[in-house]
């Protein structure tokens, strides 16, 4: 128990009343200080009371009409949704309440119930970065006592239990119940993106590239005009992951860039390779492959770069249904293996068997292998280790076999930093990294992995 600023006061007043009472030994003086040490006393004893004992005075149910239920708040998400829940407040002592939760990331509106609020209707917000298991058995209440004197924090019983899967594993999920399903074949679609048929005209933006400027409508119109090109279902990629990050927030947002990035060229029924590398080997390599093969392979690297082995992410895969992966499920079942456990072991194995020197020298000679249509490739990379190699490759494909050279960053790197000046000095770095990229003239997307992935297929 604290005294508020007009405890402090009033305390004041009430130590200045007693000296004058003991000096002059007036009738008024004396009244006035048994009048504040009455308020006083009671400010401080209405707080101690209501905060030795808070469940007789304040509850969180799910209505209004249980006034006795332990209501708890419960769900599940993935990093950067939000989970959001109602409950009632009820409180059956006057004074003002504040409301918190040891929960960082749990919001709730409004957390400041008035003097005279009996039940207010509370709004949880729940939204985090972070995947892992949050779990609370209080909530706290910091208490006002009705003359504001004084304040106190107590807690009474409401859990809290947040569950926050991999963003990988909501894109796995994915994964499975599209595996084996053919796309609509090779053939232009209605939309600008990476293809040779020419879709529209619009003026020149900074940082397209100058070989898309069509000459003739720019010596007509008078302004720089580009030529957008319709994406071709039936064109060939390589989806190349640098599976280098500083911690499991950037792993996952890689792994769920690369693995979306799969989905959706195997929807659009695309051929595409897979190449993954750690900066000095490459640990993984499927080259130009039907979509079904090449996912399938995209699925087990980024499980095994994202290294999911929680208990509860073996429950959520094995209850999936997906028909493509009862069989598996069955079998495994019998020999005590967890569809997850499965799943890594055959990605670690496929990466065993495929180990070679340097990364972008083999990427180049990837796409030289098809010269006569060379695949676009896009690079999934945090941009942590030296871009020199990666705008070299990208150049090099790109004047060379003028193919698209995209690099794909979802990091946030400077949203996990320790500190201000570390997040600082994350973000100067990574905006000095697409600096690089513009000049050298490489193709980059930046953000949330759904959201890269949309705005890079739909041009």
């Amino acid at each position: 128990m604290r005294p508020t600023y007009r405890g402090k006061v009033s305390i004041a007043i009430l130590v200045a009343l007693a000296f004058c009472a003991t000096i002059f030994a007036d009738v008024l003086i004396f009244t006035a200080f048994i009048f504040f040490l009455f308020l006083v006393l009671t400010g401080a004893l209405w707080t101690a009371i209501t905060k030795g004992t808070p469940r007789r005075f304040f509850a969180c149910t799910k209505t209004l009409m249980k006034e006795g239920e332990q209501y708890s708040l419960d769900g599940s998400t993935y990093p950067g949704e939000e989970i959001e829940k109602t409950f009632f407040f009820t409180k059956k002592a006057r004074g003002e309440t504040l409301l918190s939760s040891k929960i960082e990331y749990l919001r709730l509106s409004p957390n400041k119930i008035g003097e005279n609020a009996s039940a207010t209707r509370v709004q949880a917000r729940f939204k985090t970065p972070y995947s892992g298991e949050y779990h609370a058995t209080e909530l706290d209440v910091e208490i006002t006592d009705p003359l504001g004197l004084f304040q106190g924090k107590c807690s009474i019983p409401f859990s809290i239990n947040f569950i926050v899967y991999p963003k990988l594993l909501d894109i796995a999920l994915t994964t499975m119940k599209i595996l084996g399903k053919g796309g609509i074949g090779e053939f232009p679609i209605n939309a600008p993106g990476i293809g040779t048929e020419p879709y529209d005209m619009r003026f020149y933006q900074s940082g397209d590239d100058v070989r898309q400027i069509n000459w003739k409508a720019t010596a007509r119109i008078g302004e720089l005009v580009v030529t957008e090109h319709s994406r071709e279902i039936g064109a060939s990629y390589y989806i190349v992951l640098e599976a280098l990050a500083s911690d499991y927030f950037d792993r996952d947002r890689l792994a769920s860039t690369f693995l979306q990035m799969a989905n959706s060229l195997t929807l659009l029924s695309a051929r595409f390779g897979v190449v993954v590398h750690d900066g000095d080997h490459i640990t993984a390599l499927k080259k130009l492959d039907q979509s079904s093969d090449a996912l399938e392979f995209a699925l087990n690297a980024a499980l095994d770069f994202a290294d999911l082995k929680s208990k509860k992410l073996q429950s959520k895969l094995a209850v999936l249904p997906s028909h493509i992966m009862k069989t598996n499920r069955d079998a495994l079942s019998l020999k005590g293996l967890t569809l997850l456990s499965q799943l890594e072991e055959m990605a670690r194995s496929q990466m065993r068997k495929s180990v070679k020197e340097d990364p972008f020298k083999t990427l180049v000679e990837l796409v030289d292998e098809n010269s006569d249509e060379p695949p676009a490739v896009f690079y999934v990379s945090s941009l942590f280790d030296s871009l020199e190699p990666v705008v070299e490759a990208g150049s090099q494909i790109n004047r060379i076999y003028g193919s698209d050279f995209i690099v794909l960053n979802p990091v946030s790197p400077w949203v996990v930093a320790s500190s201000e000046e570390q997040g600082a000095a994350l973000y100067e770095r990574f905006s000095k990294n697409l600096e690089i990229l513009r000049k050298a003239r490489i193709k980059y997307q930046v953000g949330e992995p759904g959201r890269i992935v949309e705005e890079l297929l739909s041009g």
